[in-house]
């Protein structure tokens, strides 16, 4: 397993791309490429694979006994369908951040460090 030095990198006056973890994230990180679905298979043990990258799991966000998140295992994309949660992200890192409870920075540590 790979050790990673976190390094706070200096502001800058663009935003940053949140299209996860394939892109640079930082000016000393090298590109790490991570297939969403790698994690997706990994974290949603139930993952049902369907058409178009689309697959659907049981939500991992509330307590759910049938299928009901939606997820795209080429982008990283989710979307959980029940109108009592509504959990949605845009990406792999997002998905990460918010089902461990980490800070954006962290749940890209974590997945290079798992999946990288």
């Amino acid at each position: 397993m790979k050790h990673i030095q976190r390094k706070h990198a200096t502001p800058s006056r663009t935003p940053p791309r949140s299209v996860g973890i394939g892109k640079h994230h930082r000016a000393c990180s090298p590109r790490v490429e991570i297939a969403p679905s790698v994690v997706f298979d990994d974290l949603l043990p139930d993952l049902a694979h369907g058409n178009n990258g689309f697959a659907w799991a049981c939500c991992v966000f509330h307590d759910d006994n049938k299928p009901s998140l939606c997820v795209n295992v080429e982008s990283g994309w989710y979307k959980c369908m029940s109108s009592s949660c509504g959990a949605t992200g845009s990406n792999i890192v997002g998905f990460v951040s918010r089902l461990l409870g980490y800070e954006y920075a962290e749940a890209r540590d974590y997945l290079e460090q798992h999946y990288g």
